[in-house]
């Protein structure tokens, strides 16, 4: 009889059980993770012929690493950069040992040298979440009008 309750109380639940995901074994803890370009926007702007401001928007709960960015000039040929991240947050990675982070809002100054009408950088990054999930190193390519700040 306990054998027929139970039974029947499993077949009426079942259809409820699955929907809400359950018996859902593709579901993994990764799912409460933001996608890599939401969890850290990236945005450039010219200021003028000569500096460039770039901006990492960084989410709650998120961080990068001082050590992984890069910046490059894809082009044009002989237009020169130079910049210097900004100090982070002193911080001990079990992978990276000790290292600066940055929480929050990361604005990197970016300074151009030579001729261009426009330039095309890419910007390289990788971060983590405080939860966690660290995510393979991330490209953004951009580029900027230098002649209309």
């Amino acid at each position: 009889m306990m054998r027929t309750v139970t039974i029947g109380l499993l077949a009426l639940l079942w259809p409820w059980m699955a929907s809400a995901g359950f018996f859902d074994d593709t579901r993994s803890s990764q799912d409460a993770f933001l996608p890599a370009e939401d969890a850290f926007r990236v945005e450039a702007i010219a200021l003028d012929r000569e500096r460039i401001q770039a901006r990492w928007t960084i989410a709650p709960g998120y961080y990068l690493y001082r050590h992984r960015l890069d910046v490059a000039v894809v082009e044009p040929n002989g237009l020169t950069i130079r910049w210097q991240p900004p100090q982070g947050q002193p911080y001990h990675d079990e992978h990276f040992g000790d290292v600066e982070i940055y929480h929050d809002v990361l604005d990197l100054p970016i300074a151009l040298t030579g001729q261009g009408e426009s330039v095309t950088l890419k910007l390289r990054y990788q971060g983590c979440a405080d939860a966690g999930l660290c995510y393979p190193p991330q490209t953004h390519t951009v580029t900027l009008d230098l002649t209309t700040p």
